[in-house]
């Protein structure tokens, strides 16, 4: 049991690191301990598993009956947690189909739970945050890497980005911030908080 327990994570990890044989022997572990032990929480976290393994290989419509089933089972034993990670994943694989309504409202039910629950790390990821002075969030990334120190050079190395277009980038940001030189781009972005 304790080994079932981390099943769903390493397949998530598995399907990370785009080894998608390894993520599906796991979930068919997962799946066969689930049938054995027979417990609702075990059948929520098989189907969860399969369906990310399913959306995964791009198959979303396959993942859409198998996360309903999760997201009712996790409702039903008041997992509430696991049930907004559940809308929120159903509202991928909606989105990958084009129902775009329905995914908004999957993901509208996933905020409300993370919300109720105080899970900040979550609301974090899933509410964007608004920059400063319209920075684009390429334009944040190049901001921040200066204010901490780095040369264009750096930046680019660090962001897969050429020197040029790093030396556009600080140009339009030097613009929106108000600024002219590097220091006071790199000043004005830690008052920012970026």
């Amino acid at each position: 049991m304790d080994r079932a327990k981390l099943l769903l994570p390493t397949v998530e990890l598995a399907l990370d690191a785009q080894d998608a044989a390894y993520a599906a022997a796991l979930t068919m572990e997962l799946e066969q301990t689930a049938e054995f032990y027979g417990t609702p929480g075990l059948a929520a976290r098989a189907a969860q598993a399969r369906a990310a393994v399913l959306l995964a290989a791009g198959e979303a419509a396959a993942a859409i009956p198998l996360l309903e089933r999760a997201a009712r089972i996790y409702r039903d034993q008041r997992y509430r947690h696991a049930g907004a990670v559940v809308h929120e994943r159903l509202a991928a694989a909606l989105r990958a189909l084009g129902e775009h309504d329905r995914a908004d409202a999957e993901e509208a039910t996933a905020l409300a739970v993370y919300q109720r629950l105080g899970a900040r790390a979550d609301l974090d990821r899933l509410t964007p945050r608004s920059l400063p002075a319209g920075l684009t969030a390429r334009e944040a990334e190049v901001l921040a890497c200066v204010a901490a120190g780095a040369s264009n050079r750096e930046v680019a190395a660090r962001l897969t980005i050429s020197d040029k277009t790093v030396g556009r980038h600080l140009a339009n940001i030097y613009a929106k911030a108000g600024v002219s030189s590097r220091t006071a781009a790199a000043a004005w972005a830690r008052a920012q908080g970026l």
